[in-house]
Parts: C-alpha cells; structure tokens; sequence
C-alpha cells in the first residue's frame, strides 16, 4: 500500500463480541472502552479488580512485521530501562505474543499489552526540571534503540520526516495560499541541506541511522504525581521511524510553542538531551529545518485526515493549533538565531 493510501486507510473497528474472543485467548475479560488512534483500533479492557490492558489491534495496511518491531522494542526497554515504564507485551494462554486476526479488511494483528499508569504531560504544567528529565528519557530510549540492528520500519510510515517531500504535494490540495508558498520553501531548504540526496550521514559525518521512537509528544510521556518532575513512563512505539537521533529530538521540540517561554522550554529538552547524547555541531544546525518540518507535517497531514474521517476529527486535530502556533513564531525567528540559542543553552547546561 502506497503512503497516500496508508495514510487515508482506517478500517472499520472489530465490534465488542469480537474483541471479547481475542481477549480470551490471553485469558483475561472486562469492560471494554475505546481509546482514540490515528490508524488502529485501541481497546481498553478493565478487570472489576481494577487491573487495565489495551488490546491493540494493528491497521491491516501495515505489515506484521511492523506489530513484531514494536514488541521486539518494547521487551528490549522493559529490560534496559527498568525505571521508565512501557507497556508490558503479555502473551496469549498458549505463549503467543501477537495474534493474527482475519477480518473483511485484510489480516490485523492483534497484542494486548499491560497499562502504564500516569497523567500524559500535555495535561500538566511543566517545570524545568521535568523538561530536563524529558530530554534524558528521550537519550537514553535512543540509546538503546541505536543497538537493536536487523529491523527497519518498512514500508516507511507517513510521519517519517524523510516522507515530507513525497507526502507535501498530496497534502498541499486542501491547503491555503500561505501554507503552500511556506511548505514550497521548506521544500528548498530540504534540498539545498542535501538531506533528499544522501541523508544524514554527510551531515553529521560519523552519526548512523537507527530506529526512532518518532512521537516523543506530550500526549505520549506519563508523569506520576508522586514525583512530578521526573519521566515516569512512555508510551505509544507505533510511528517509528528509521533515521539519525537528531530527528527524534527535533519532532519532541515542536511540541513546546505552546509554553509561555518556549525557546527556554525547548533548550531545556534539549540538554536534557545533549547530557545523555551528546548533539554534534552539525546535528545542531539542522533541528531548525526538522523543528518546521514537523510543524508542517503535523499541519498538513491532521488536516487532510481530518477531513477524510470527520467521526475523529478531535483526536486527529488535537496538535494542530501547537504546530500552527509553532510555524507563526518561527515566522519571526531564524535558523540561525534558534540554532545560536541552543548552541548557548548546551554549553551552560542548566536549565532556565
């Protein structure tokens, strides 16, 4: 299936009988309550005794191999960072860890993972220290994700940002004058970075690609009120994404315009960042064109999918007013200026 097509594919949701027979096979029923997605189905299922599992029930567009990345990745975090919780991949009652599920639409695969206590940051009031601890958490998961080798997301999903050039002209048909002339010359800057034409590795000389967590947004990093400044879990490994772990930085960095300082916010996760993984200068010079990259990517594909799936337009939109409110300021800010700030927050090190 093309991007395009991936893209705009949303299956119908597995009604509520179903869902029960699969979650059977792992042993376990309860009440069923619908979480929101982009591409596949969510089910909540709560126990009376109070215990919580997701049943994921992967978009049979993608590949089965993308469902076995994401568990592959998941028990590998579960071991190297026991302090950051992750949704624990739990197995059917004869040992399975994923299932495949036939339907009208094509073969989904289907894993029911544990449920990660917490309260997603977007829904907090941040402070300094927690941002610092965002930029950590954020290292050290793209540490360990840079020594699992032999898996690469394939096909390439839609919020790849090496899939913004391909994917712009599609989404550009529902778009206004000034979003089209902006994301033309986001486009130039693409090209004349030499991202298009050898990615990354001429760039940043001897940084290599890896998997990336690729979402790194508020919405996806859960903070426990006993200790409200520190990372205390992280969820949501279904956008990842092959490339170098500056872009995972960059697309965590556009979720910050909305704070009332938001360059402070932004360089306090970034050296977060840079005390675990430390940014090359030349990593440093291109977050500007990533930053607005995702900005526009953000922009442009929750508009058109919002438009093609009007029953989920709110979960869909949900980020758009950030990323707009982003691409205003950064009207008003050049590359080079964000990149000298960065530059001089790293080399104090202290947050603001």
């Amino acid at each position: 299936m093309s991007l395009p097509e991936l893209l705009a594919n949303r299956p119908k949701p597995l009604d509520a009988k179903v869902v029960a027979a699969l979650a059977a096979r792992y042993g376990i029923s309860g009440t069923q309550a619908s979480l929101a997605s982009e591409r596949d189905q969510n089910v909540l299922i709560s126990q009376a005794g109070g215990k919580r599992y997701v049943l994921k029930i992967k978009n049979p567009a993608e590949p089965p191999e993308l469902a076995q990345l994401e568990i592959d990745v998941l028990m590998r975090l579960e071991r190297a960072l026991p302090d950051v919780d992750v949704p624990h991949v739990l197995g059917t009652l004869d040992g399975q860890r994923s299932i495949a599920c036939p339907t009208p639409d094509g073969v989904r695969c289907v894993r029911l993972l544990s449920y990660v206590p917490g309260r997603p940051l977007a829904d907090l009031k941040s402070t300094a220290k927690l941002r610092l601890s965002v930029g950590e958490t954020l290292a050290r998961i793209s540490l360990v994700l840079a020594g699992i080798h032999g898996h690469t997301p394939s096909p390439p999903l839609p919020w790849d940002l090496y899939q913004f050039v391909r994917l712009s002209g599609l989404l550009l048909e529902s778009c206004d004058g000034e979003l089209a002339r902006r994301n033309s010359d986001l486009i130039a800057r693409w090209r004349a970075s030499g991202l298009l034409e050898s990615p990354i590795r001429n760039r940043t000389s001897a940084v290599p690609l890896q998997l990336l967590h690729n979402d790194f947004n508020p919405y996806n990093i859960l903070i426990r009120d006993s200790v409200p400044d520190r990372v205390s879990g992280v969820i949501d490994f279904g956008d990842m994404a092959f490339g170098p772990p500056v872009f995972d930085l960059a697309v965590a960095l556009a979720y910050w315009f909305q704070e009332r300082d938001a360059l402070a916010a932004m360089a306090d996760v970034a050296c977060g960042f840079h005390r675990v993984r430390p940014l090359r200068h030349e990593e440093l010079e291109l977050l500007p064109l990533l930053i607005e990259t995702r900005l526009m990517m953000t922009v442009l594909i929750t508009r058109w999918r919002a438009e093609r799936n009007p029953e989920n337009r709110a979960y869909i939109l949900r980020n758009e007013p950030a990323a707009r409110a982003g691409l205003s300021a950064l009207r008003y800010l050049s590359a080079h200026d964000l990149c000298s700030y960065l530059q001089r927050r790293l080399s104090s090190g202290a947050p603001a």
